[in-house]
C-alpha cells in the first residue's frame, strides 16, 4: 500500500529522531537540552502533520484503573519492605530541591506522550510506524534515567538489559498500547505516579536489582489486561464513578498510613518480626509497632522492655535483661525470649532504634514468607 504523506512526514520525524540519538556517544541525556530537544520534534509534529483534540471514550474508567492499581503496587511494595528493609533515597528532599528535579521530569515526560499520541493518533494505518515510536521513546526513556551504564562489559550489558531495557519496553508498550485506544492522559497519569515518587519518597523498599526490575516489568503487563476488559465491555455500562472516587479515597488513605509506618522517619514505625527467638510473646510473623528512642531519652529504658536496635546490619528485636552504664554511656544485654542463653555481644547507645509499644498478630507472616521464598 502507498504511503500517505502524512506517514512520509511521520518516518520523516522519526528517522530526525534517531539520528539525533545515534549522535550521543554516552547513554546520558541533560534534562535541559531534553526539554529542548523534545520541544523542537513536539513542535515540528503539531505544524507538519496536525495535532487531533482527545476524544477517545472510557479513558475516566482506565484512569480510575491505573489510579487503583498504581496505589495498590505502593501499599503491596512497602508492606514487603517491611522485611526486606529500606533504602533511603538519594535525592535532596528538601522543597526547592524537589521542585529542580521534579518540574523538568514532568516537562519531559508530558512531552514524550504526546509527541507519542500525536505520532499513533495519525498512523493507525501504519503499525510499524506505531512500533518504531514505541521503540525510539523507549531508548529515551532509558537513556534519561540510567545513563550510566553501558554495553562496554559484560556485566554491564546483562545489567542494563535484565534490570533496565526489558521493564522500559514492557512499561513503553503498555503506554502505546493505552495511548491507541484511550489518548495521552491515561498514560500520563500512569508515568506521573509511577516516576515522580523517585524524586519525593524518602525511603523505597530494598528488593533488589532483580526483584525490582521483575515487578517493574509485571504491572504494565497486569494493567494490560484489566485495561483490555474495559474495551471488551466497552458496550455495556461503565463503573459507577462513585465507587471508584470512594475506592481511591480508600486507597490513598491506607497507602499514607503504609508509608507513614514504614519509612521509620516519624517517632512510630512498623516492623515484621522475621525470627522465632522472641516466642511466644512475639512470633514469627507478628508486626511491631517500634516507638523511636533517642539518645537523650535513653533513661526511660528498663529491664523488661523489648529493645529494637542494629547489630551486623541486622535489625534485632529482643528483651532488655541488663542495663549498666559506662564513661556515661547506656550498655544493654538482651535475650529472646525463646532462647535459653543472653546474647553474646553488648547493644551501644548509637545501636538503639527504639522500643516495642504494640504488637499485631500474624498480619506479616505473608511478607516473611514472600521474604523467605526470594531468599532461596
Amino acid at each position: 500500500m502507498k504511503l500517505k504523506l502524512g506517514h512520509i512526514k511521520l518516518l520523516i520525524i522519526e528517522f530526525i529522531i534517531l539520528l539525533s540519538l545515534l549522535f550521543y556517544k554516552v547513554i546520558y541525556i541533560n534534562n535541559i537540552w531534553t526539554i529542548v530537544f523534545l520541544s523542537i520534534i513536539l513542535l515540528t509534529l503539531i505544524f507538519g502533520v496536525g495535532y487531533e483534540k482527545d476524544k477517545h471514550l472510557y479513558k475516566i474508567d482506565v484512569i480510575q484503573k491505573i489510579i487503583i492499581y498504581c496505589f495498590i503496587y505502593y501499599l503491596i511494595t512497602y508492606v514487603l519492605g517491611l522485611l526486606t528493609g529500606f533504602l533511603k533515597n538519594s535525592y535532596n528532599l528538601n522543597f526547592l530541591s524537589i521542585l529542580k528535579n521534579v518540574i523538568p521530569y514532568i516537562i519531559i515526560i508530558t512531552l514524550l506522550e504526546i509527541i507519542r499520541y500525536i505520532v499513533i493518533s495519525k498512523s493507525k494505518e501504519k503499525k510499524f510506524i506505531f512500533i518504531i515510536i514505541t521503540i525510539l521513546i523507549t531508548i529515551i526513556d532509558i537513556m534519561l534515567i540510567h545513563g550510566s551504564y553501558s554495553f562496554e562489559t559484560y556485566k554491564s550489558s546483562f545489567l542494563l538489559t535484565s534490570i533496565y531495557i526489558f521493564p522500559a519496553f514492557a512499561k513503553n508498550i503498555f503506554l502505546s498500547y493505552t495511548t491507541y485506544y484511550y489518548g495521552y492522559k491515561p498514560c500520563l497519569i500512569y508515568r506521573f505516579m509511577m516516576e515522580i515518587p523517585l524524586f519525593i519518597l524518602p525511603i523505597f523498599p530494598n528488593f533488589g536489582n532483580y526483584i525490582d526490575s521483575i515487578v517493574k516489568l509485571v504491572l504494565p503487563v497486569l494493567l494490560y489486561f484489566k485495561i483490555d476488559r474495559v474495551l471488551k465491555k466497552k458496550d455495556k455500562t461503565l463503573t459507577n464513578k462513585r465507587n471508584y472516587k470512594k475506592l481511591n479515597i480508600i486507597l490513598i488513605i491506607f497507602t499514607l498510613i503504609i508509608v507513614y509506618f514504614t519509612c521509620g522517619l516519624f517517632r512510630y514505625y512498623a516492623l515484621a518480626v522475621g525470627s522465632g527467638s522472641m516466642s511466644p510473646n512475639v512470633n514469627l510473623g507478628d508486626v511491631v509497632i517500634v516507638e523511636k528512642v533517642p539518645p537523650k531519652n535513653l533513661n526511660t529504658l528498663k529491664k523488661g522492655d523489648i529493645l529494637v536496635y542494629k547489630h551486623d546490619d541486622k535489625t534485632i528485636v529482643h528483651r532488655i535483661v541488663a542495663i549498666s552504664k559506662i564513661n556515661n554511656k547506656y550498655i544493654f544485654r538482651t535475650k529472646g525470649d525463646h532462647n535459653e542463653s543472653s546474647d553474646n555481644y553488648d547493644i551501644s547507645e548509637k545501636d538503639v532504634i527504639g522500643k516495642v509499644d504494640v504488637k499485631i498478630s500474624y498480619i506479616g507472616y505473608p511478607v516473611v514468607w514472600i521474604n523467605k521464598l526470594f531468599a532461596k
